[in-house]
């Protein structure tokens, strides 16, 4: 691990320990009989708040940080992404959220990273894009399309073999499908995460959120789930909680 990935490492064990303690004084604040004990405890988390603030500041200079989510902010070129995606292979998910000015740069720079220069084999799914604006979009950005399995899944199709996004148990299979085709490490690219919610109850896209993460841990493939505004449709904490990791990307 560099000196970097470890400090950032570090550096967020510390702002989540806030939180613990902030969970304690809220479990057992009431209990606790000895007033000056409870006092000495929110003395504590006091104190760490403005621990956690100026360590929040040092986050947004070393790596970035959104308070909101206790996730990274990215600005920069696509060579600059690759450490924040970490070891992004095997059985890791990750959501990749950013404003729509800044999306089509975020969709081009995500799969150039994973596919160009980290060289997994991708299953792309395109939720607003016919396939054909996608490979022509990609070719012109340098993007080898020929690692990449396109599943187009539009509400309104132009591929003869389209998907609706509303049938989640088919995508899930054509997804199953497109994989096993794929060699060496793999990952899956969802390129707009809000478009199921706007097809389907919230409810069951947050079971296919939680069941494609799932599935990638058993199978050791990494997931990306890419979305403009991603935190107003994520409100279940279960479907986050089954993401290793959000970011948040600015350009």
């Amino acid at each position: 691990m560099s000196f970097k990935d470890d400090f950032l490492d570090v550096l967020n064990s510390e702002i989540e320990s806030e939180e613990g303690l902030k969970r304690l004084y809220e479990k057992y604040s009431s209990e606790m009989k000895d007033e000056s004990l409870r006092l000495r405890l929110r003395e504590v988390i006091l104190g760490r708040e403005t621990q956690t603030r100026m360590l929040k500041d040092i986050l947004k200079i070393v790596g970035g940080y959104d308070t909101l989510h206790g996730s990274y902010i990215f600005n920069g070129e696509v060579e600059k992404l690759m450490p924040y995606l970490g070891n992004f292979t095997g059985s890791s998910n990750i959501i990749l959220s950013t404003s729509s000015k800044n999306y089509p740069t975020l969709v081009d720079s995500t799969v150039k990273c994973l596919v160009n220069l980290k060289g997994i084999s991708c299953v792309y799914v395109s939720l607003i894009q016919p396939i054909q604006s996608l490979r022509q979009m990609f070719t012109k950005e340098g993007i080898f399309v020929e690692k990449i399995r396109f599943i187009e899944s539009n509400a309104i199709p132009v591929s003869p073999d389209s998907i609706p996004p509303q049938n989640l148990t088919e995508l899930s299979i054509r997804i199953e499908k497109e994989l096993d085709a794929l060699e060496g490490s793999k990952v899956v690219i969802f390129d707009t995460l809000s478009t199921l919610f706007l097809y389907n109850p919230q409810k069951m896209v947050e079971e296919f959120i939680v069941f494609q993460n799932k599935l990638c841990k058993i199978n050791s493939y990494a997931i990306a789930w890419i979305d403009v505004g991603s935190k107003e449709y994520l409100i279940s904490e279960t479907a986050k909680a089954f993401c290793d990791r959000f970011i948040e990307v600015e350009f």
